[in-house]
């Protein structure tokens, strides 16, 4: 968008500063000419912003401004086979990946599953597990030690129950396990909980009192209100700053 010059705005036309994705704004202040001989024009002023639903969330170390994430590089995620061959995970995981990896392109993060034990590769490793007991949740996310920098310094987990019945990820419809999996990614690259409605981020909270194996997911993936504030902060200028109108 450059607002000095009619018929030059990008798509969409008559671009708002509310609507939703990533924008660079050019303008320049014109005013009339005095005897004073003040300048009539401003200098030329660039922003970029990022237009979106809700208010960016990220997952800070406690008392801390450092956001815990991934290393920028491939992330292994282990998953034994025990578990791979288990209610269509392999197809839940495969899609949730793709719909990050795609979503990360430039960042350095992609996810990939790795049959064997990872822990070696320290921040980058997930190991799926399914221990997962809060009484609260669908799926757990556990960080571990991190460095100076908020980055993951040993393996994390990424936790799955089987208990209640009604949260046993071995009996969850497939989407809902693709919707899970795809929450519990976005907990690796930084993000907590926005204040957005599940239809407008994955990484939304559930309603309250949604039963885990027993509701219909309005999004299976990503949308533009988890993947800019990752792409542009965590994984960018780390700017956190944000306004709201």
């Amino acid at each position: 968008m450059d607002s000095r010059v009619p018929g030059t705005t990008g798509p969409p036309i008559n671009t708002m500063l509310y609507y939703l994705g990533a924008y660079r704004h050019t303008y320049q202040s014109f005013c009339s000419g005095t005897n004073c001989n003040t300048p009539t024009n401003s200098d030329v002023k660039e922003v970029k912003l990022n237009g979106l639903q809700c208010a960016p969330t990220w997952n800070f170390y406690p008392l801390d401004t450092r956001t815990m994430r991934a290393p920028a590089q491939p992330i292994q995620v282990y998953i034994p086979d025990s578990m791979w061959n288990q209610n269509g995970l392999s197809t839940a995981f495969q899609a949730a990946k793709n719909d990050w990896n795609t979503a990360l392109a430039g960042t350095g993060v992609t996810f990939e599953r790795t049959a064997v034990d990872c822990s070696a590769d320290g921040g980058a490793c997930i190991q799926m597990t399914q221990d997962y007991t809060d009484p609260g949740g669908c799926a757990g996310f556990q960080p571990n030690v991190i460095d100076g920098q908020g980055v993951f310094a040993n393996p994390t987990q990424l936790r799955l129950p089987i208990t209640p019945a009604d949260r046993d990820w071995r009996t969850r419809p497939p989407n809902n396990l693709r919707r899970t999996i795809a929450h519990e990614l976005g907990h690796a690259v930084g993000l907590k909980h926005p204040t957005c409605t599940t239809s407008d981020a994955i990484m939304a909270s559930l309603p309250q009192g949604t039963i885990c194996n027993n509701y219909t997911p309005p999004i299976l993936g990503p949308t533009a209100n988890d993947i800019l504030p990752t792409t542009s902060s965590t994984y960018g200028d780390h700017m956190q700053k944000w306004c709201n109108f």
